[in-house]
């Protein structure tokens, strides 16, 4: 999984003034790129993956929704 540089990015928010709401607004835009970013990197590697394997993988999770559905009679 690759890292989201946000390092330089906290550093790149500019606050002037009465900074609390800029700021704060800058810590939840930063989290939810944070967050998105996760999901981006899970989401790529679970599609990159053979059908097979995913079923696999969430069948050994437990997850009963990974094993195929009977057809309807």
């Amino acid at each position: 999984m690759t890292r989201l540089p946000l390092d330089h990015v906290e550093h790149a928010v500019e606050t002037h003034g009465s900074a609390r709401p800029v700021r704060a607004l800058g810590k939840r835009l930063i989290q939810a790129v944070r967050t998105f970013w996760r999901f981006s990197q899970f989401y790529g590697e679970y599609q990159s993956t053979p059908p097979w394997e995913r079923h696999a993988k969430l069948a050994q999770m437990g997850n009963h929704a990974a094993q195929p559905s009977k057809p309807l009679q």
